[in-house]
């Protein structure tokens, strides 16, 4: 994906994500509509995380071999972040709670890789 365009991307989903915070108040909107900020904090993460690699892929002068993996990564790991996050908001967070959801994401990344190149071969 062009640089210029996951920049713009991210921008406007930290703008929108921004907003969101500023103008809502936990207290009296629908439950509904708490959701709303978690998939924004998980959009930005995985964007965020795909334009710093692609930045890192382009500064070492690497073409690019593909954006899937990076893609994978992005989307496990905003995952990852926001379940923590919904689990803290919730007050229920411990350090088990942190270890199972790292080890089920690696595992479930690993397994998401092996069906991706199962399926392509």
């Amino acid at each position: 994906m062009n640089i210029k365009r996951q920049l713009s991307r991210t921008i406007t989903i930290l703008a929108v994500c921004s907003v969101v915070f500023l103008l809502t108040d936990p207290t009296s909107v629908p439950v509904l509509i708490l959701i709303v900020p978690f998939v924004l904090i998980f959009l930005l993460i995985m964007n965020l995380w795909r334009l710093v690699t692609n930045l890192w892929v382009e500064s070492q002068g690497v073409g690019p071999p593909g954006d899937m993996p990076r893609k994978r990564s992005g989307m496990v790991l905003g995952l990852m972040i926001t379940l923590i996050l919904v689990l803290q908001s919730l007050g229920q967070l411990t350090l088990r709670d942190i270890f199972t959801i790292g080890i089920l994401s690696l595992i479930g990344y690993f397994y998401a890789t092996r069906l991706m190149t199962k399926g392509s071969g």
